[in-house]
């Protein structure tokens, strides 16, 4: 077996290597242009025009659209809209070349060939008419609104998506793979050198750190803040937003905007803490029935009572009362899918707009108790003795990377290949840095692995400009340094990010419901900027009021209901476990946090 895995382990690093060479020479776009067309000095584009169709043959298509013009004193700006055929749904976006005449007499036009480059993101399969709109000029002026028709723009679109995506994904899970499966052979050398009986990886049965996680609270309390200030800072959701941009110097209101990757701190939090929940409990029928019976008692009286509180918002609005609201959301069929968390998978719209999250949640959660399960058969296949069926199981590190490792390529392939952020797929492996991070603060993976997966997203994400595989990657190195360190029980200890942490789930579900409702309904333009941030205040206090009042009245008696539930081994009868996470009052961390 050791030399086997040795040889498996040489093969899949010279495959890392070979990968690697491959996507350093691989060309970033398709050579070969899909559609060109131009846009004459005749035409003026001062409205959108039709110039071309797309097919798009799968799902997660990327194009490429480069425009190139002779510009001599002249700027260009166009605004491309791409339109579905069949539903008319449509993907904007723009491609400037412009250039800026200075007044101090030091700077000049730019002359010559120019070409500006942007990618186009097609989510969905189908046919998409081009349509593009633009300003063209000449003059000292290139903000003026004037259209100059002696400009001729050429626009070619490439095929995607780009050749070295499928080149770094090999890199990835090989270079992982190979390492973890040299590591293995390493660790069981050690093993049988002090005459384990047990496959080759010793883990304790949980982490060893003394106190509680508060660090973890922390991290849950400034991200449910930060998603709290984004959506009274974005105009789509509050009618204060633009003037709250206007009044706040930068970086405050583009930190604000910016305030949903909390939900990528939620996702990482709730990986690492299903992975410490469920350590190495055996995956029996009883087990993941009294999981489930405890999920659901935690988290639906809260969410219920947001959809129920939703609902009588949108009758008191809408002007046929119960009966319209009943309709937009599709009926029973619509509630119900609701409240099952399935409106994602069944393609219902939320009743509650943030519940998207909660279904990525459950998924998650099903998805680990599936795959957990998966690699304890496979541990128990590859064990020289086996254990007893009423004892934990210490699951190897090779199984675990045997179960989890093709999802998470999938996940990084579908994030990589600009499939939506929000779907299952292209979330997953925001969710499993979380785990990761657990297995190697406790042991159960070599810490190597945790640091090169975590090398993979970081490098994507720098390299996509992706944000939120960023802010993931950074939160999970940032609990494992804490955790190695000793400052898990100590940092971000302040009483009002404990007090959000605590709060921060029924804070999730209700700060659009009354805090963002409320000042959309008392605000006018015609109000001054002191009362504008008035406003933003009350709204602010209005949604962590309400929060409390769910907390103590939903969120508090199902956590504790679920803990009187909890599973119990009969080592952890007679021996509980001191590790505690989060606050006493209410399992925060134990009880898998939840975020947008």
């Amino acid at each position: 077996m050791v030399r086997l895995m040795r040889l498996l382990s040489a093969c899949f690093l010279i495959l890392s290597v070979a990968a690697g060479v491959c996507a350093t020479r691989a060309a970033p776009v398709s050579e070969a242009p899909l559609k060109q067309f131009a846009i004459r000095p005749t035409e003026r584009l001062g409205t959108f025009l039709p110039k071309t169709t797309l097919n798009v043959e799968r799902d997660g298509e990327i194009r490429t659209v480069r425009c190139e013009c002779q510009v001599d004193n002249a700027w260009v700006n166009l605004e491309f809209r791409l339109l579905e055929t069949k539903t008319g749904r449509s993907i904007p976006f723009d491609v400037n070349i412009s250039y800026y005449h200075g007044t101090d007499g030091t700077e000049r036009w730019e002359t010559g060939n120019k070409v500006a480059t942007r990618f186009i993101e097609i989510s969905e399969r189908g046919q998409y008419l081009v349509f593009v709109k633009g300003t063209t000029g000449k003059g000292d002026d290139p903000n003026s609104d004037t259209y100059h028709s002696g400009l001729s723009v050429d626009v070619t679109i490439y095929d995607g998506p780009q050749k070295f995506r499928a080149w770094l994904l090999i890199l990835a899970g090989s270079s992982v793979l190979g390492t973890s499966m040299l590591l293995w052979t390493l660790t069981h050398r050690r093993s049988r050198s002090n005459n384990a009986d047990e496959f080759p990886l010793n883990v304790p049965s949980e982490p060893s750190p003394p106190g509680r996680l508060i660090m973890l609270d922390g991290l849950r309390g400034a991200a449910a803040l930060g998603v709290v200030c984004c959506h009274f800072f974005v105009p789509e959701m509050s009618s204060i937003a633009t003037k709250l941009n206007s009044i706040f110097p930068d970086p405050i209101p583009t930190l604000a905007r910016h305030g949903d990757l909390g939900v990528e701190v939620f996702f990482v939090l709730s990986g690492f803490v299903i992975a410490y929940s469920i350590g190495n409990r055996r995956m029996s029928g009883r087990y993941i029935a009294n999981f489930a019976l405890r999920r659901s008692i935690r988290l639906d009286p809260p969410y219920l009572a947001a959809i129920a509180l939703s609902v009588l918002l949108w009758a008191a609005y809408l002007p046929g009362g119960l009966g319209e609201c009943y309709q937009q959301s599709h009926g029973w069929k619509g509630i119900v899918a609701n409240s099952l968390y399935l409106q994602n998978i069944l393609g219902f719209p939320s009743i509650i707009g943030v519940a998207w999250t909660l279904c990525l949640e459950i998924q998650f959660y099903l998805a680990y108790i599936g795959l957990f399960s998966l690699a304890q058969f496979v541990s128990r296949h590859l064990r020289i003795k086996r254990l007893p069926d009423h004892c934990d199981v210490d699951v190897s590190q090779v199984a675990l990377l045997i179960a989890f490792l093709p999802l998470t390529l999938a996940s990084i392939y579908c994030w990589n290949n600009s499939l939506s952020d929000f779907s299952f797929f292209g979330s997953w492996h925001r969710f499993f840095v979380g785990v990761m991070c657990y297995w190697a603060f406790a042991q159960r993976i070599n810490s190597v692995a945790f640091v090169a997966y975590a090398f993979v997203l970081a490098t994507l994400a720098i390299y996509s400009s992706d944000l939120r595989g960023g802010t993931a990657t950074t939160t999970a190195i940032l609990i494992y340094t804490a955790g190695r360190t000793g400052h898990l029980s100590s940092a971000l200890s302040a009483s009002w990010l404990q007090y959000l942490g605590r709060i921060s789930y029924s804070l999730y579900l209700v700060h659009i419901l009354i805090g963002v409702s409320l000042v959309n309904m008392l605000w006018s333009p015609t109000q001054s900027t002191t009362m504008t941030l008035c406003m933003f205040l009350i709204g602010l206090a209005a949604s962590i009021a309400g929060a409390e009042l769910m907390y103590r009245l939903f969120e508090r008696p199902s956590v504790r209901l679920s803990r009187k539930l909890k599973w119990r081994t009969a080592d952890q009868s007679a021996s509980p476990v001191t590790f505690q996470v989060g606050s006493s009052a209410v399992p925060t961390t134990t009880e898998l946090p939840i975020g947008q």
